[in-house]
Parts: structure tokens; sequence; C-alpha cells
């Protein structure tokens, strides 16, 4: 549930700033006017909160100092750009799990909002117009969503119905073994690979195997053409509504060119790597991951030029400007689709890990 409960409170009453200092209790049975403060925080997306007691009842609530002010009948903690923008890439076949990833609100947190905002038809009505107007969803799609939506409730379907598989399939390539091939192949991999542990007194983690066996599973190059033109005016629409780059995986991943905290944390992990300590794990990284490494921790000339220029951009002629090192420039740098790049780096990140 996102109605942000914490320490037993209530979700808070829609009403806008008056929420701040309420005069009643707003249990129906008790209406009581002795009300008194019991502490507040701050947080990014609502600004002041506090906490509030009844001593008649004993019933604690909270107040925003920012409410909603599209769906304040859904009673959402978070802002309405947020929860447009997620429902948007869920209508559009977004994954539920890219979402998940590009929004950073957990994929329950999600498929709830889209619940309640379903069940309430002033609120879907409103997002409805809103998805149709402000970010180009069509009316099919809506319709789509909706339908999906009315099963969910009813209890007929899931949110991993047939259709939102189909979509999923036409951004990502389809393996060519069946699960029961791949599952046998697995363990055959983690036998050989302990193996090869106990006689190199190796101490891999699970997770270590786990990863080298991930890289038998990357796509064949190039990627079909029909996925490719499906990423394509995916990524085209995710961005409108993001408003921002985003990048897509050869294994159909997308993720923000910046402020992306899974990449920062992936960036940040090879940074601070000690290769003194690590020789080991940095000997297993392929040609084009040793490449990412030593380019995310020494940029080449290539990746300083675009910085130059990416710190340029927007300034005025003559103005002072700073160099600007994006991960966009180091994948221009060696000359590679930024989704390529993050997906090495991911996979270098993990293999790096203690």
């Amino acid at each position: 549930m996102d109605d942000g409960s914490k320490n037993g409170d209530s979700p808070p009453t829609p009403g806008g700033q008056q929420d701040l200092e309420p005069r009643k209790c707003p249990m129906p049975h008790c209406g009581s006017s002795r009300v008194v403060r019991n502490g507040s925080y701050s947080t990014k997306r609502r600004g002041l909160v506090r906490r509030f007691i009844c001593r008649a009842c004993g019933h604690t609530w909270r107040g925003y100092g920012k409410p909603s002010d599209l769906f304040p009948e859904a009673l959402f903690n978070d802002s309405d750009t947020s929860v447009l923008q997620a429902v948007a890439l869920v209508a559009m076949g977004l994954p539920l799990s890219e979402v998940e990833g590009l929004m950073q609100r957990k994929a329950e947190t999600i498929v709830e909002r889209l619940k309640r905002c379903f069940e309430r038809k002033e609120v879907w009505d409103r997002i409805v117009e809103l998805l149709v107007t402000r970010h180009e969803i069509t009316r099919e799609e809506v319709k789509t969503l909706s339908s999906l939506l009315a099963k969910i409730k009813s209890g007929a379907a899931s949110f991993h119905s047939p259709s939102r598989r189909e979509a999923a399939a036409r951004i990502r390539p389809h393996t060519r073994t069946d699960r029961k091939t791949q599952q046998a192949s697995k363990e055959k991999f983690f036998e050989h690979a302990q193996e090869f542990c106990l006689e190199r007194r190796l101490s891999w983690s699970k997770k270590k195997i786990e990863h080298l066996w991930g890289r038998q599973l990357r796509p064949p190059k190039p990627v079909p053409k029909r996925v490719k033109s499906a990423r394509e005016i995916l990524v085209a629409r995710v961005q409108d509504v993001l408003s921002c780059q985003v990048a897509v995986t050869p294994t159909g991943h997308f993720y923000r060119l910046e402020d992306d905290p899974r990449v920062e944390r992936w960036l940040q992990g090879v940074i601070d790597f000690d290769p003194n300590r690590g020789k080991k794990s940095l000997d297993l990284l392929d040609p084009l991951e040793r490449m990412v490494f030593d380019q995310v921790r020494c940029p080449n000339q290539e990746a300083h030029l675009h910085a130059k220029l990416e710190g340029a951009r927007g300034t005025l002629h003559g103005s002072p400007w700073e160099e600007r090192m994006t991960l966009a420039c180091m994948a221009e740098g060696l000359g590679v689709d930024a989704g390529e790049f993050i997906d090495r780096l991911k996979s270098a990140a993990e293999m790096l890990e203690p």
C-alpha cells in the first residue's frame, strides 16, 4: 500500500493545506476538537508532514503540505506527475519491471495505484483524459488497460496476462531453448563452476556464478529488425513521457541516462573497486567489459571531448563553462551505444562485487 501509513498512522484526508492544522478529528464516530500535534518530518515529494492525535478517541493521522491537485480522492503519497507517468508507461505496453526501474517505485505500489484509480470513476476518467492529451496514449491502449483492470478487479485475470506478455515479447528477443532445457543447462553449468572453484581454490559466490551463466543468455547480434523497430518507437514515447533521455540494452531493459540510481550504483562500484585486491575478478571480465571498466575509471580523450561539448551546451557565447562527463559521453568515447555500455557496466559491476 502506498498511502504512506507509518507507525500506525492513518492516511491523511484530502483537502489540501488546511490538513496541516486540522480542527477536528476526521473519524466519523468522533469529530472531537481535542486534536494536538504528534511530531513532524519533511519529505521531498510532499514537503512538510505533521502527525496528529485525537485525545478523545486516540486516532492518529498525518497532514501533508503538498496535497494532490489532480487526484485528491485517491490519497496518493506521491506527486501527480509521477503517478501519471507510471500509468502512461504501463498503458503503452512497457513491462511492469521496466516501469518499476524507470519510476523507482515498487511494482506492487504501481499496481495498487492503478487499481485504486480504476475503482474511482471520476479519478480514472480524469487520468484517461490526461493520458490522451498530455502523453499521447491512444484510446485503444487506454481501452486495453481498462479491460485488463476490470478483469483483475473481478478476479478473472492477473497483471501478468497474455496481452502483457505479448507486449514484452515485442521488445525482447525470444530465446531459442525452452525453459526445461535451459534449467538443465544451468544446473550443469553450476556443477562445472563449483568444480572449477574447488580446483583453483576460488571462493565464488552463487551470485557471481549466476552472473557468469547470464552471459551465455545474451541475445545474438544483431537484434532482430522487428524488435529493434519496436524498441525505437517505445524509447521515443518513454522519453516524451519522462522528459529525459532513455537507453535500452540489448536484452531489452530501459534505463535513464541521467539520475538513474541503478546506473549510479554500478558506476560507483566500478570506481571504488581496488584492482590490487581483486585481480582474479578483474581477469574474468570480457574484453568489452574491461574497456567499460577502464573508461569509467579513466575516460579517454574522445570522451573528454564529448564532455567539453556537453558542458558548453546551452551556455552563452563567451561564457565560462566546465567539462561535464556523462554516461553518454563515456559511451560515445568507446563508440558504442549507451544501452550496450550500461549492459556491460552492469555486468562488470556485478562481477567485481565482493
